[in-house]
């Protein structure tokens, strides 16, 4: 069961992925004025679409599992306190609303048309459901962590977090104050420079946090001698 379960966890990840493919796109005309159109990425998926039948097979496999382990919990209130079956829960709500989402979308091509609405009305009506499907999308990716509940040594890594925590809080603190002291600092010192980066405070945080991290983009660099100085 363990071997379906991890099959089936890296099967959906990876369709996950494939489908952001230009290749697998699917994109939609959309109405932004009267005489003016615009072509953008369809989010909702085509029922007969491969992508979505591999999502459900998958979902059908997650649901049954986590239906068998909600069953056999003899404390069912403990079982919404794991953490592992909460992720689990979070990791199949996408695909629903995403059917419903389908679902509805056949429902209004079926049905009669309806009172006439402004083409600048129904374009942000779209925009705004294209980017609550996105977000809702996105959150597919916590399937990865299903992978944690058969691998020891994630499940190690995961107490080995938890018990460093406070550690862990007072290096991110300890950076916290690194940012905001060398923010400032690079700022005042380029004030002076007319092609400066740095137009304020916050817009050096980004350089700070790159900097000290060593990441280095390189996006934001220092013009001034005062400023390089820092």
């Amino acid at each position: 069961v363990a071997i379906i379960s991890v099959f089936v966890i890296l099967l959906s990840i990876v369709i996950f992925c494939l489908e952001t493919l230009p290749e697998f796109k699917h994109y939609k005309v959309f109405n932004t004025t009267t005489n003016g159109t615009k072509i953008e990425e369809d989010e909702v998926p085509d029922i007969t679409d491969p992508f979505f039948l591999i999502e459900t097979i998958c979902i059908i496999w997650f649901t049954f599992e986590l239906s068998v382990r909600f069953l056999a919990c003899p404390n069912k209130l403990n079982f919404f306190r794991d953490v592992m079956n909460i992720i689990d829960i979070i990791a199949i709500i996408p695909y629903f609303i995403t059917l419903a989402t389908v679902v509805a979308e056949e429902e209004d091509t079926l049905n009669l048309p309806k009172a006439p609405v402004s083409p600048q009305d129904k374009s942000t009506n779209q925009a705004m459901s294209l980017a609550i499907l996105r977000v809702i999308r996105l959150v597919r990716v916590f399937r990865i962590f299903k992978l944690s509940r058969h691998s020891k040594g994630l499940q190690i890594l995961g107490r080995t977090l938890k018990a460093s925590m406070r550690e862990l809080g007072l290096l991110i603190f300890f950076l916290f104050i690194g940012v905001v002291l060398f923010s400032s600092a690079v700022y005042f010192a380029e004030a002076g420079s007319e092609n400066s980066f740095f137009k304020s405070i916050p817009d050096a945080f980004w350089w700070a946090v790159v900097t000290m991290t060593t990441v280095g983009y390189g996006d934001m660099t220092p013009v001034g001698v005062w400023g390089k100085i820092v």
